[in-house]
C-alpha cells in the first residue's frame, strides 16, 4: 500500500512537473520576486505567511484576479511559494535544466514551484499549491523510508 501512494505522490507532485520560467536569471530573481510578492500581498491586506492556511489564502488571491490577469501573477507567486518551502522545509533554489528552476530539498525530493502554481491557475479546484506545501513533510518521509 505504502508503494503504491508513494508512487502516486511523487508522480503527482515532483516527477511530473516541469517548468518554463525562462524570466528567471538567477537565485537573486526568485528571491526579489518573492519578496515583491510579499509586499503586494501586505498592500491586499493579505498578510504573508509560509504556512499551509497562509498559502490557502495566496491562492483566494489569486482566485479573486480576473482570468486574463492570472498569468502575469505565476512567476511571483511559484517563487514566493519556493522561498516558503526553503524556509520551512530547507532545500535551495537550482536550476533542474536551461531555465527550469526547482527547490531541491534532497536527492530524491525536487519540487518545481512555478510549474505547480501554474496548474493551480489552469485548474484551481484540482491542483492546490497549498496542499503541495502541506504534504511535503509526509513525502519527505516516504523518500527517507521512516514510516
Amino acid at each position: 500500500m505504502i508503494k503504491n501512494i508513494r508512487t502516486a505522490l511523487v508522480l503527482c507532485c515532483f516527477v511530473s512537473c516541469t517548468d518554463k520560467s525562462d524570466k528567471i536569471t538567477g537565485v537573486s530573481d526568485i528571491q526579489n520576486l518573492a519578496g515583491a510578492f510579499g509586499i503586494e500581498l501586505q498592500s491586499a491586506e493579505i498578510r504573508p505567511v509560509c504556512s499551509e492556511a497562509g498559502l490557502q489564502e495566496v491562492e483566494t488571491f489569486l482566485e479573486s484576479k480576473p482570468e486574463t490577469e492570472q498569468q502575469k501573477y505565476v512567476l511571483k507567486t511559484g517563487a514566493y511559494l519556493g522561498e516558503c518551502i526553503i524556509s520551512s522545509y530547507g532545500g535551495k533554489w537550482i536550476e533542474h535544466e536551461p531555465g527550469i528552476w526547482a527547490v531541491k530539498l534532497s536527492d530524491n525530493n525536487i519540487i518545481f514551484p512555478f510549474t505547480k502554481v501554474q496548474k493551480f491557475v489552469d485548474d484551481p479546484s484540482g491542483d492546490s499549491f497549498s496542499s503541495l506545501y502541506g504534504i511535503i513533510p509526509i513525502i519527505s518521509k516516504i523518500n527517507s523510508n521512516t514510516l
